[in-house]
């Protein structure tokens, strides 16, 4: 497997890049982890930490070090380890401990899909709000009849003004929300932004060099862009390199 997934070796064990994770976790047909978790481990916490996996078809376990001593207890009790994960990937083939090692990660996610639902809701629901209120003094039976036919000054106000900016505003806010998904995935890191990784400090630069050349609106956009590109950029080169 290292040969065939360029993995290098690093003393006793081989260094893996994120890349060849992914590639060995879509092969394998269960996927385990050590991890140090006070409140639990469930499903919820492995998708979050690897994304870019499907785990719809695989076995999912763990061992949770703030429950059992992996690192100590372990090492003395090699069989009892051994037993534990025989049960876990082939259950009735050994019998688990009291407190096993080894465990099934549990599913647990109505908490989370409770949260994502209601945050989805909030957004249609807020943007219904901004589309029926304004500083125009219109009925909520004009507007809707406005809304449906796109007739008179209502209308005009509805399809010209409050829905291209409420559009706007939701497609920015998901833009950012996936970039800071997207920086956040691939630097494995939580407090990555644009403003950690020097991107809006790029973007600004290209805008105030071109305003400083007096060129046009399109201009500044395409510089902005390229700015804030380079600087996403040198920082990944700067990570691969170190």
């Amino acid at each position: 497997m290292a040969e065939r997934y360029g993995l290098r070796r690093a003393g006793t064990n081989y260094e893996v890049q994120l890349e060849q994770c992914a590639l060995i976790a879509e092969e394998c047909d269960a996927w385990g982890r050590v991890v140090y978790a006070k409140g639990g481990w469930t499903m919820a916490d492995v998708i979050g930490e690897a994304p870019w996996c499907d785990f719809s078809s695989k076995l999912v376990f763990h061992c949770n070090t703030a429950e059992v001593d992996y690192f100590g207890d372990a090492i003395l009790e090699p069989d009892r380890m051994l037993a534990d994960l025989i049960s876990v990937l082939h259950p009735g083939a050994a019998q688990p401990s009291a407190l096993p090692y080894f465990q099934r990660t549990p599913i647990k996610m109505t908490s989370q899909r409770l949260w994502t639902g209601i945050l989805v809701s909030c957004v249609f629901l807020l943007f219904g709000l901004g589309l029926f209120s304004g500083p125009a003094d219109l009925g909520w039976g004009e507007q809707w009849s406005a809304l449906i036919g796109n007739e008179g000054v209502a209308g005009t106000i509805l399809w010209r003004l409050r829905l291209p900016r409420l559009c706007m505003a939701a497609l920015s806010g998901a833009a950012l929300a996936m970039s800071g998904l997207l920086m956040q995935t691939y630097f494995r890191n939580a407090l990555a932004g644009p403003s950690v990784l020097g991107v809006t400090s790029g973007a600004t630069l290209g805008v105030a060099l071109v305003s400083l050349g007096g060129w046009a609106v399109g201009v500044t956009w395409g510089v902005d862009f390229s700015g804030a590109w380079s600087a996403f950029g040198c920082m990944g080169c700067d990570v691969d390199v170190g």
